[in-house]
């Protein structure tokens, strides 16, 4: 994720897909210098990279140390300096990989950074509203304290939570380069479940051609494990039928709270993606007072001691 960092104080600003820069509330980047326009700059991440522009601000803008003209669209990579109507107060770009998601608080202007397709709101230990990116590229907020299933949200829409409203920020739909036969994507990963005679150790093991990742036991195995039971158990029906289990039902299956349960499913998608499964959001589906395990590819097996 893009970030840019203030060389005089270490100022660090995570950047979002599309940032406006400047002193006037509505910028993202919110620089409170007199040197600096209402609305000076943008940076945007267009085809492929990170692109600055200058928005005609009264003293101008500096890439590397050199005047930008007002509305020509600027490369930049790790490293570029950039300037905001002075050349010497210089912010570098650490980081010049694709957006994730975020989110703005606007009440305390607080940033929440998601990863992966993957936003929790307010915090990842209390996970009240889950933003999801779904496999065609677009949005969904699936709220955690609700039967509903994911209603589809867009970039800049205000999403209310209990802590107050959040601004969203999200990257627009990329296209993507195809899944090597050896990556581990959701749709083509083999989910192998090693269960424990007692059922106290739930081993999952990420399995693709040439390639198998281990995540170590966790308290959300079992939750996946029982998922996993119920759409394996279910594969006589058509695909669209196949697995769901009524919430209040999988709570009592589970002897979990509601919370529990959130936050749980919220664990399991983060470290799966961190595991390096693409689509980990995906892992568990939810839909009105339902959830269920998001593939047909499934091994269960008695855990090797």
């Amino acid at each position: 994720m893009a970030r840019l960092r203030r060389k005089l104080t270490g100022e660090v600003h995570p950047v979002p897909a599309h940032a406006l820069i400047g002193r006037s509330p509505a910028c993202f980047v919110q620089l409170d210098l007199e040197h600096v326009s209402k609305e000076h700059a943008v940076i945007a991440w267009r085809d492929g990279g990170w692109r600055l522009r200058d928005l005609g601000s009264r003293n101008g803008t500096y890439l590397d140390g050199r005047p930008v003209e007002p509305g020509v669209v600027m490369h930049l990579v790790q490293g570029s300096a950039v300037a905001f109507g002075r050349s010497e107060d210089v912010w570098i770009l650490t980081d010049d990989r694709p957006p994730e998601a975020m989110a703005l608080h606007l009440a305390t202007r607080t940033v929440k950074e998601g990863a992966g397709g993957l936003l929790a709101l307010p915090d990842d230990e209390a996970p009240l509203a889950v933003v999801l990116q779904r496999s065609d590229g677009g949005w969904a907020v699936e709220r955690t304290d609700e039967a509903d299933e994911p209603v589809p949200v867009r970039d800049r829409e205000t999403l209310a939570v209990d802590d107050g409203s959040w601004c969203l920020l999200l990257p627009e739909p990329q296209e993507t380069t195809p899944l090597l036969p050896t990556a581990l994507g959701l749709e083509s990963v083999l989910f192998r479940f090693g269960v424990s005679q007692d059922e106290e150790r739930v081993k999952l093991t990420l399995v693709a051609p040439h390639r198998e990742v281990v995540v170590q036991a966790r308290e959300f195995n079992y939750v996946l494990l029982t998922l996993a039971r119920a759409r394996r158990d279910d594969r006589d029906l058509p695909i669209p039928q196949r697995g769901w289990i009524d919430r209040e039902v999988l709570l009592k299956m589970l002897r979990m709270r509601t919370t529990a349960l959130n936050v749980a499913i919220h664990r399991a998608r983060q470290h799966l993606l961190a595991a390096g499964l693409v689509g980990a959001a995906g892992v568990v589906e939810v839909r009105r007072r339902a959830r269920r395990f998001g593939s047909d590819r499934i091994d269960i097996r008695p855990l090797e001691e």
